[in-house]
């Protein structure tokens, strides 16, 4: 049994988010190996280190003050790593493997050269659709994840291997040992895991006056909020001519103002933060992803999924899936604003459409994305790094000697 250090700028314990779930699950894969200390590290106003217990667990959070956006950012810094090894009650050259969610909290450690280091390349690269609405603020987002990118790229040769979450992440990056870890919908909050489906559709609209279309997602974050105005504007009015009791749902927090600018539109309800996200799903008839810009695997494409919903993207967010998720049979995938609502018409005219393509984008989600492979890419990486430092260790005792 091996003692690693797992840093991440999150909370593995709270599974609100997909980059929490991401980390919670990276820390059960690794637990497999053996003891697994956590340190949660993130910008804050002050440098700090303590240990405090989450969910019966204990775990050394840390800040760095200020968020420093030029190349330093990526500089080891030795205070910061005396405080955390003091919070952790051990020096970082105890740890037979560190590994990093994210690039930027793993930088900050003065790490071991003898001390290999896996990072997880989440959200690694930043993708723009021709097609996205130009503004400023979207200039702004663009130019720094592009930089952002650079920096990363940058810093690669520190680390002994590296997760990517996406096939086409991974071919945008420099040469390193590198696996391919997606994302996966959070399987422990689908009912009827894996051995039953869920009702069909038809089904489950029979109560309300017309059929339901659901977006749901982080609502403050520029590529959603994008992605939603895009829809609201280009596709929504063509579907409500067609199917006039139509309503959409956006579901995912959201500044207030934005929520009612959304639902001055006809037939919109933005609710906000959702507590019981399974219900939502149950009452779609379509679940919408018009994303035209962003990074990542859009996760909630999976759990739409997951949740046998049947799932109408764009080919922005379908270009990360292609080799796993067939058009029009696994989902539907549109190639313009005039495309999406067409599809999402006939999806929303025929019960029989929708339970089709939600049973067979379930199939699939299971097929290529369960916490087993999961586990299976983390342990084949783990164990392959282990392996190449001992060897280099047994090397090392040899010349010495």
């Amino acid at each position: 049994m091996v003692k690693i250090l797992l840093v991440t700028p999150v909370s593995p314990f709270t599974w609100a988010s997909g980059s929490q779930q991401r980390s919670g699950l990276m820390l059960e894969a690794l637990r497999l190996f053996g003891e697994v200390d956590i340190l949660q590290l993130a910008h804050g106003s002050v440098t700090q280190a303590v240990k405090v217990q989450e969910a019966g667990h204990w775990k050394v959070e840390a800040t760095v003050k200020g968020a420093d956006w030029t190349w330093s950012r990526y500089r080891p810094k030795p205070e910061v790593t005396r405080l955390i090894e003091s919070s952790l009650g051990c020096d970082l050259g105890q740890y037979a493997l560190i590994v990093g969610r994210y690039v930027w909290p793993v930088c900050q450690l003065v790490v071991p050269e003898t001390t290999p280091v896996i990072v997880d390349l989440d959200d690694f690269c930043y993708r723009v659709e021709k097609d996205a609405p130009v503004s400023l603020l979207a200039a702004k987002d663009g130019l720094l994840k592009r930089i952002a990118a650079y920096g990363m790229r940058r810093q690669l040769g520190r680390f002994s291997a590296a997760f990517f979450a996406s096939a086409m992440d991974q071919r945008e990056a420099p040469p390193i040992a590198s696996s391919v870890l997606p994302n996966i919908p959070n399987w422990r909050a689908v009912p009827h895991k894996a051995t039953s489906k869920l009702p069909p559709p038809q089904s489950l609209s029979a109560d309300r006056a017309g059929p339901t279309v659901l977006f749901v997602g982080s609502l403050w974050y520029r590529p959603n909020a994008g992605g939603v105005n895009w829809f609201l504007n280009a596709v929504w009015p063509t579907i409500l001519a067609q199917i006039p009791d139509a309503n959409l749902v956006l579901a995912g927090a959201a500044p207030e103002l934005a929520r009612k600018t959304w639902e001055r539109h006809p037939n919109v309800t933005a609710p906000g933060f959702v507590d019981d996200l399974a219900q939502a799903y149950a009452n779609a008839n379509l679940v919408v992803v018009p994303l035209l810009a962003g990074g990542g695997t859009n996760i909630k494409i999976l759990e739409a999924m997951a949740f046998e919903r049947p799932c109408l993207v764009t080919r922005f967010c379908h270009a990360v899936f292609a080799e796993q998720f067939e058009k029009g049979v696994d989902l539907y995938v549109a190639d313009s604003a005039s495309d999406f609502a067409a599809k999402a018409v006939v999806c929303l005219k025929s019960p029989q459409i929708q339970g089709q393509i939600a049973k067979s984008g379930r199939l699939a989600v299971e097929r290529f994305f369960s916490e087993d492979q999961f586990n299976a890419v983390v342990q084949a990486t783990v164990s392959r790094v282990l392996a190449e430092s001992s060897a280099a260790a047994s090397r090392s005792a040899c010349v010495a000697s």
